[in-house]
C-alpha cells in the first residue's frame, strides 16, 4: 500500500494505518509527506515499525521527474523506517526548543542556520563516490543522526526546519557555469517578498576551519558561483536574490544568542608528556585592528575529568591547526607546526603564566628556522581590557565552571533602569563547551565571599537552574540569599527582561538589504 497524506490527515491516520498493516503485515506500507510540519516525535513513536515514510523536503515531485529517469535515487532515498524518523523529528523538536516563538521569520532562520552548523561536521563525498548507505546518511535528513552532512544534507535540514516554522523555503540544486549539478543551498522567502540565499556548506566549512566570517560572500560572487538547475523555479538571481548587510546580520546573531553549545569547534589537545586538553573557538575581538581569535581551554586529568575552563586569546588561528594537523593531511612544514603549537605552546605551563599574568593573552607563535618565536603584537594596556574569568567554581560534584563579565552589555534604558550585570558561564559538559549568558543584580568580581558560598555554587549555579533561568527567565538569576536556595527573585525584573526580550523582534528594513545593482549577469 502507498498513499499520500496531508500532514493532518497523517497523524489522524495513524491508528488505521496501524490496523492496515497487523492485517497485511507482509505488504509494504508507505506513506508519502511533502514535510513533517505539525508532526511530533510523539506521533512517529505510535506508527507501526513496518510502515515507512517518505519525507519529500527538497526533492520534490519536479526533482524526481526531471533527475529520476535512471536510479531512482531522489525518490529512494528519503524514505525512513519509523525509527530513523522519530529520532530525526526527535533532533529537529531540540533545535526547536531554543526557538523564541516571538521572532521574526529572519531570527528563527539565523538560529537554525547556527544550529545546524555548529552540529554537523562537513564531510567530503557524496552519491557518487561512496556507498549508499553512506551518501543517504550525509545528504538527507539523516545528517541529523550521522552529524555528518554535504551541501545536499545541509540544505535538505534547513529546508526541513524552516517547513516546520511556517516559512518559505527552496532547496536548490546547482553550480557554477558548467558544473550544473554540483552544489545545493537554499533561499529563504520573506513575507514582505524578499529572497535571502543561505549557503550553510561554505558557512560549516569556515566554522569548523575556525576562518573568521561573518557567515556571508558578497552577492555577487554568489550570483556568480551559485546557477541554478533546470529543475529551479528561481532563475533570475540578479533579479531576485539579496544578501543581508553585515551590521543587519550581527544585529540579529546578537538578539539569540542566550545559550550556545560549541559542538564542532571542540579540539582534542594531545602532548607528547601525557598532557591532554580540550580547545574550543568560541570567537574574536578586535584589539588595535588587530584580530584576536577567543578560546576557551580546559585541561583534563588522568581519569578524563575537565578542570575549570580558562579563556585565551591568540593570533593564531590555533583550532584549524589543531584540527588539521590531528588529520595529519598536509605537508612537514605544516606537520612540524602542528607539532610546536601543541607541544610547545599550548602547554600547560604557557597557558597557566598566560592566564596569571597576561589575561590569557598568548600572542603570536610562528617557526623561525625550526625554532618556535612568541611575540606580542598588542600593548600591555589593552592587554589588560581584555575580558577574563572573574569566577572560577567547582560544584560538590566536581563539576567546573568559569564566569566571565560581558562589560559591553547593552546600554538601553531597562538596563539603566535595573543596572543589572550581564555575565557569560562556560562549562564543559559531556566533551563540549557550553555558554550561557545570564544577568544578576550582583556584582560577582566584588562579592568574594558569596561566590565561595556552598550555597550560590551548588544551588543558585546549579546546571539544571542556569538552564531554567535560561530558558523561562531571559537568563535573570536574581540575587542570592544565603540559605535560600533559588536566591531572591524580583519579578519586576523577569517581567521586564521579558518583555526587553519580546520587544527585541529584530526585523530586517529595506536598507538591510543588499541587492547585485548596477550590474548584469555576463558582467560578474
Amino acid at each position: 500500500m502507498e498513499k499520500k497524506l496531508k500532514n493532518g490527515n497523517f497523524v489522524k491516520s495513524i491508528p488505521k494505518l496501524n490496523k492496515y498493516q497487523e492485517e497485511h503485515p507482509n505488504e509494504e506500507c508507505l506513506i508519502r509527506l511533502e514535510n513533517t510540519k505539525g508532526i511530533t516525535s510523539d506521533d512517529i513513536s505510535k506508527l507501526n515499525s513496518n510502515i515507512k515514510v517518505r519525507v519529500a523536503t527538497g526533492y520534490d515531485k519536479v526533482k524526481v521527474r526531471i533527475y529520476d529517469k535512471d536510479f531512482g535515487y531522489y525518490d529512494k532515498s528519503v524514505i525512513y523506517t519509523k525509527d530513523e524518523l522519530f529520532e530525526i523529528i526527535k533532533r529537529m523538536e531540540q533545535i526547536e526548543s531554543g526557538i523564541n516563538p516571538n521572532w521574526s521569520e529572519i531570527q528563527k532562520a539565523m538560529y537554525v542556520d547556527d544550529k545546524i552548523k555548529s552540529r554537523i561536521t562537513y564531510t567530503l563525498g557524496g552519491k557518487e563516490n561512496t556507498s549508499r548507505e553512506k551518501s543517504d546518511a550525509c545528504r538527507t535528513l539523516r545528517g541529523l543522526l550521522s552529524n555528518e552532512n554535504v551541501c545536499a544534507g545541509y540544505s535538505m535540514i534547513f529546508k526541513e526546519l524552516m517547513d516546520r516554522q511556517g516559512i518559505k523555503c527552496y532547496y536548490v540544486e546547482g553550480g557554477k557555469t558548467g558544473h550544473l549539478h554540483s552544489h545545493a543551498w537554499n533561499l529563504l522567502k520573506l513575507k514582505r517578498g524578499n529572497l535571502i540565499y543561505f549557503d550553510i556548506t561554505n558557512e560549516a566549512k569556515e566554522y569548523r576551519e575556525n576562518i573568521l566570517s561573518d557567515g556571508s560572500s558578497s552577492i555577487y560572487d554568489f550570483i556568480y558561483t551559485h546557477v541554478p538547475g533546470k529543475s529551479e523555479k528561481i532563475t533570475n538571481y540578479f533579479k531576485d536574490v539579496c544578501d543581508i548587510s553585515y551590521e543587519a546580520r550581527m544585529r540579529i546573531l546578537a538578539s539569540i544568542e542566550n545559550e550556545k553549545s560549541f559542538l564542532i569547534r571542540t579540539y582534542n589537545i594531545k602532548r607528547e608528556n601525557g598532557e591532554n586538553g580540550v580547545l574550543t573557538q568560541i570567537g574574536c575581538e578586535e584589539v588595535e585592528d588587530k584580530l584576536l581569535y577567543k578560546y576557551v581551554y580546559s585541561a583534563m586529568d588522568n581519569n578524563g575529568n575537565y578542570e575549570v575552563p580558562k579563556i585565551l586569546y591568540s593570533h593564531n588561528n590555533l583550532a584549524w591547526f589543531v584540527e588539521f594537523g590531528n588529520r595529519n593531511k598536509k605537508g612537514e612544514e605544516f606537520r612540524k607546526f602542528s607539532y610546536h603549537l601543541v607541544n610547545s605552546y599550548l602547554t600547560e605551563e604557557k597557558i597557566n603564566y598566560a592566564v596569571q599574568n597576561t589575561n590569557g593573552y598568548m600572542g603570536l607563535m610562528d617557526i623561525i628556522n625550526g625554532e618556535m618565536q612568541v611575540y606580542r603584537k598588542i600593548s600591555g594596556d589593552l592587554i589588560e581590557k581584555l575580558p577574563v574569568s572573574i569566577n572560577e567554581i567547582e560544584r560538590a560534584d566536581g563539576t567546573k565552571l568559569t564566569i566571565s563579565e560581558d562589560k559591553n552589555i547593552e546600554q538601553d534604558s531597562s538596563f539603566e533602569v535595573l543596572k543589572l550585570h550581564k555575565y557569560i558561564i562556560y562549562e564543559m559538559i559531556d566533551g563540549f563547551l557550553k555558554q550561557n549568558i545570564v544577568y544578576s543584580e550582583m556584582d560577582f568580581s566584588r562579592n568574594n565571599e558569596i561566590t565561595k558560598d556552598e550555597g550560590f555554587i551548588n544551588q543558585f549555579l546549579s546546571r539544571d537552574r542556569l538552564d531554567r533561568k535560561v530558558k523561562n527567565d531571559s537568563g535573570y538569576l536574581g540575587m542570592y540569599v544565603p540559605g535560600k536556595i533559588n536566591g531572591c527573585t524580583n519579578v519586576s525584573f523577569v517581567q521586564t527582561l521579558q518583555g526587553r526580550r519580546k520587544k527585541e523582534i529584530v526585523d530586517l528594513k529595506e536598507e538591510d538589504f543588499i541587492k547585485a545593482e548596477g550590474k548584469n549577469f555576463m558582467e560578474l
